[in-house]
């Protein structure tokens, strides 16, 4: 499994991977899972895609899309947080942005091949 499938999972049955379902939460259970695909040897490009890049893609997305602008580097957590005032919209923003990543980067591999 990768986060990809992963995410995937957790939006269907949020409470199921992390309790009560909070965008801290998540981002949590993902590093985790993260952590252990790349210290097993099980990471995949999507893995090291989403690890490395994903940060620095929620910035760029909520800069463009939504007229924000960021003074400092910090995790997609940070972002999302101050673009959206509640928890239930901070939490369908990530899956929403992390669908359109995974998008982009299985658009990217397809033009590899």
């Amino acid at each position: 499994m990768n986060v990809k499938q992963l995410i995937q999972q957790i939006r269907l049955r949020p409470g199921m991977y992390v309790g009560i379902p909070t965008l801290e939460s998540i981002h949590l259970f993902i590093s985790g899972f993260l952590y252990n695909n790349i210290m097993t040897g099980r990471a995949d490009y999507v893995d090291s895609a989403f690890k490395k890049q994903f940060h620095s893609w929620v910035r760029n997305e909520l800069e463009e899309k939504n007229g924000m602008k960021f003074t400092k580097e910090q995790n997609y957590v940070f972002y999302i947080n101050q673009a959206f005032p509640d928890a239930e919209q901070r939490i369908n923003a990530f899956f929403e942005l992390c669908n359109r990543f995974f998008r982009e980067i299985d658009s990217s591999i397809e033009k590899k091949y």
